[in-house]
């Protein structure tokens, strides 16, 4: 897959655990569509509040019920990006990347 990222988007990769997390007022799964529209729910907000976020709506979610599941999110803004082209120098059996993305972090 391809996508084009800019400055400020947001990626987030999960495992299942989190919308197979039963809770709720009925005891049922918290389903991928009500994880798929959190992101765009808290995209405004810093890294650490989407954390926060995060954690709390699924405990809110669970409430006295057992995980059933690992649950792992991992996001990421991206603040900067830059774009390296590089040649191959030499030709090869191994493909050489044409374009290598690097995002620089501050600390």
């Amino acid at each position: 897959a391809r996508f084009k990222v800019k400055k400020g988007d947001s990626i987030f990769l999960l495992s299942d655990g989190y919308p197979d997390q039963f809770g709720g007022p009925n005891g049922k799964k918290f389903m991928t569509r009500n994880v798929a529209d959190m992101p765009r729910n808290i995209a405004h907000l810093t890294m650490i509040e989407q954390e926060k976020v995060i954690k709390k709506s699924i405990k809110r979610w669970m409430k006295n019920e057992e995980q059933v599941d690992y649950i792992l999110i991992c996001g990421t803004k991206f603040y900067a990006l830059i774009v390296e082209v590089k040649r191959p120098k030499t030709s090869s059996t191994e493909p050489t990347p044409a374009i290598e993305l690097y995002f620089p972090c501050s600390s």
